[in-house]
């Protein structure tokens, strides 16, 4: 393995060596052969010649020796062959070792490549996956900021919308005031108008009744007041009357001034009842020494009671006048007072 030393080793004889050992194993059997047809020879020919005996026992013994030294060489031959075996097995030991180191580094390098292309590939799925996630963030934004600018642009017409609406509430107001302004002005020139032509009517008839030094002013509630002067107290209940005659007239106020005296209770009594027969109205009348006139009797409708009301009150001298009249609806006879 990679990380075990092997033990130590004689270094494996060099090629060259190898070659000469081995033609040397091959060359022995040669030698042997060699040397038994020599050996052979030798004995034939000691056999067939005695004088040569000594030299086929010398040649025999040089035989023995070259047997002796083939077998040492064969011995010598056979001890180089088990080292160059042993060599051999040592260099293919080595080299199955150096192969085994080899696949091995191989194998290795082939599990750091597929480690660096597993990594790799993980790291192209974690570069992807950002990739991805950063795409979504970014599709994220996008959607956001279009929701944003949607919201704004709904905004801006919800607030172009407001603004309409209220330009249009504010411009249907200002028509709304403009026309009651301009129904208050044609109002009040009616009312002008109507006070103005019941001021005239009022001043006509004071006219036509000889009462030129009375000035009249009608208020908006339809109120008169008659200011001047008059010679006695007849012609300012006479005023008065008049003023109180059109319709449409709620109250009647003076400041006639009277150039004659004022007349005694007595007096003041007559002119009171004249003034009320005059307008066709029957009713007892009691003054008191403070010029306080009382009005009693049977009318038939609140409207002759103010009449009556106004007519005493019109009467020059007259202070307050107090009302004991009674309401009851017109009958066939005559009505009794007790």
């Amino acid at each position: 393995m990679a990380g075990t030393q092997p033990a130590a080793e004689a270094p494996p004889p060099a090629p060259a060596q190898m070659k000469r050992l081995n033609r040397v194993w091959l060359a022995i059997p040669a030698v042997v052969l060699v040397v038994g047809v020599g050996a052979f020879l030798a004995r034939s020919y000691m056999a067939d010649s005695a004088g040569k005996r000594e030299e086929a026992a010398q040649a025999q013994t040089e035989s023995g020796r070259g047997l002796e030294e083939a077998r040492q060489a064969q011995l010598k031959a056979e001890e180089e062959r088990k080292r160059a075996a042993v060599g051999e097995d040592a260099r293919k030991a080595d080299a199955e070792r150096q192969a085994r180191l080899r696949e091995e580094q191989r194998r290795l390098e082939e599990a750091r490549g597929q480690a660096d292309q597993e990594q790799k590939r993980a790291d192209q799925e974690r570069k992807r996956a950002e990739e991805a996630r950063l795409a979504r963030l970014q599709a994220d934004a996008e959607h956001k900021r279009a929701e944003e600018a949607r919201l704004r642009e709904e905004q801006r017409r919800l607030e172009e919308a407001r603004g309409q609406a209220d330009a249009e509430r504010k411009r249907a107001e200002e028509a709304r005031l403009a026309r009651l302004r301009a129904d208050d002005e044609r109002r009040r020139a009616e009312e002008a108008r109507l006070r103005k032509e019941l001021a005239e009517s009022i001043e006509g008839s004071l006219r036509k009744a000889g009462l030129k030094n009375i000035a009249v002013a009608v208020n908006p509630e339809r109120i008169v007041t008659l200011n001047g002067t008059v010679q006695d107290q007849r012609e300012r209940d006479e005023a008065i009357r008049l003023a109180m005659l059109p319709p449409g007239v709620t109250e009647v106020r003076q400041t006639i001034t009277v150039l004659a005296p004022q007349p005694i209770a007595g007096d003041l009594q007559r002119r009171v009842e004249q003034r009320l027969r005059e307008s066709g109205l029957t009713l007892t009348v009691e003054v008191t020494a403070d010029q306080i006139v009382t009005l009693s009797g049977v009318l038939e409708s609140e409207q002759k009671r103010q009449e009556a009301k106004a007519i005493a009150s019109g009467v020059s001298g007259v202070k307050q006048v107090r009302d004991a009249v009674f309401i009851a609806p017109r009958s066939t006879g005559p009505v009794k007072i007790r």
